[in-house]
């Protein structure tokens, strides 16, 4: 089976809360079950300029090698052109996997994804590991303290294993894996989805091909957070939402992960 790997508390590093988390009224069935990210009692989440709006990200595909000694993961980043070149893709076709990613998020929450070239510009900035290990990771930089009620993300970094065999859409072989899916899981975590369980969710921890979209689960997780869509709202990509230099940003990171 291909697991997401428990993320293991470092010393020094924000460990997530065990606790199932259930956001919905009366019983819960299995299809409406997610939860969110809890850092140390904290919960996670970009923030926005005002209440109502829309959170609006950038992100860039990585074109340059990216260093962060304080990662739990995704240490040590660059551009995926070794994901692109062993599994016999092309630039375009990564691009567009990356995008749809995006879209299953944007769609049906109040976020907007704009895609950027400059990736020291970006929110969130997607490559490969330079020293590859599992399947993918996603590390979160947070602002704020420790003991704050909420903390705002401030940056997020997803990493492809280079070394693994990747494709685009469900064929079966469960020993290649579908960079639509991975990547939708993986933006769940930068914008603050936890595992909800072992299966049923796009969020779950076991890579499978049963879900081809966004579950009950996964949409009701994001509009907890962040709000349902709205048609009428504004795709203003120059607005900002977050404040890259929030105390502590540099030193507060959690990651997440998906492996075998």
């Amino acid at each position: 089976m291909h697991l997401l790997r428990p993320w293991r508390p470092r010393a020094n590093i924000l460990t997530l809360a065990s606790a199932l988390t259930v956001m919905m009224a009366g019983p819960a069935l299995a299809s409406d079950v997610f939860r969110p990210l809890s850092i140390d009692g904290s919960a996670v989440r970009w923030h926005r300029n005002a209440p109502h709006e829309i959170t609006v990200l950038r992100y860039a595909i990585a074109t340059n090698a990216i260093k962060r000694s304080s990662a739990v993961n995704c240490g040590h980043t660059r551009a995926p052109d070794t994901v692109i070149a062993r599994s016999k893709l092309d630039r375009a076709a990564f691009k567009t996997a990356v995008t749809a990613a995006f879209a299953r998020w944007q769609q049906i929450a109040r976020l907007r994804f704009f895609e950027v070239a400059d990736q020291d510009t970006a929110d969130i900035v997607i490559g490969e590991q330079a020293e590859p290990t599992g399947q993918a990771f996603t590390n979160l930089a947070l602002g704020g303290a420790p003991r704050d009620a909420t903390r705002p993300i401030v940056h997020a970094t997803i990493c492809l294993n280079p070394e693994r065999r990747w494709k685009i859409g469900f064929d079966g072989d469960l020993t290649s894996y579908d960079l639509v899916h991975t990547l939708t899981h993986e933006i769940g975590h930068a914008i603050g989805l936890d595992h909800p369980g072992a299966r049923g969710h796009v969020m779950s921890f076991r890579y499978d091909e049963a879900h081809a979209g966004l579950t009950a689960g996964d949409v009701l997780g994001a509009r907890t957070i962040y709000g349902a869509a709205d048609s009428q709202a504004s795709t203003d990509g120059s607005r900002t939402v977050v404040n890259k230099s929030a105390p502590d940003a540099a030193n507060s990171a959690v990651g997440r992960g998906m492996s075998d």
